[in-house]
């Protein structure tokens, strides 16, 4: 009887210890949500390879392309990484946009609002190399717990409204 708690002891400590040991060398998965490509059998796993400096900030985001919201559309985003080369979101006329707990990583702008769009943020990271945020002509963006790595663009009636525990670092 002893021995036998000593062995359930054992894999209740060493085995944990195992699953959560992952080798660095090998690419990242994305387990859930699947991405599936469109004509790609069943269960199969989307692969993101990324540079180590490269990787985002929270994992298990699920990965998708550069977005374009439009007048009068209203897009919900929880849960994603935008790694684009130019600009991760653009907002076009009166677009309505809600993002929660996600990263938009981009070459350009993470997010672009043109015209009247609305953009409202929530413990999100938002990363751009030109800007992190660019808001030109009448659009507003309401930010909370959000992360802005990289500068803030505001043109025209455009603006910015910080909600609280908002991180600037440009």
């Amino acid at each position: 009887m002893k021995h036998s708690s000593i062995a359930v002891l054992a894999c209740l400590v060493v085995l944990p210890m195992t699953l959560h040991a992952a080798p660095t060398e090998t690419p990242d998965t994305w387990g859930l949500p699947q991405v599936l490509p469109n004509g790609s059998p069943r269960g199969a796993v989307f692969k993101v390879v990324t540079p180590p400096d490269r990787k985002p900030i929270r994992r298990g985001l699920e990965r998708r392309e550069p977005l374009t919201c439009t007048d009068g559309e209203e897009i919900t985003l929880a849960g994603i990484l935008i790694d684009a080369p130019s600009d991760a979101l653009i907002v076009k006329g009166n677009c309505r946009v809600f993002i929660t707990r996600s990263h938009l990583r981009a070459g350009k702008h993470a997010i672009r609002v043109i015209g009247d769009g609305d953009v409202t943020l929530r413990d999100t990271t938002l990363e751009g190399t030109a800007s992190a945020l660019h808001i030109s002509g009448d659009g507003s963006v309401n930010a909370s717990a959000t992360t802005f790595m990289g500068r803030i663009v505001e043109l025209g009636n455009g603006d910015l409204v910080g909600l609280g525990k908002n991180i600037y670092d440009d």
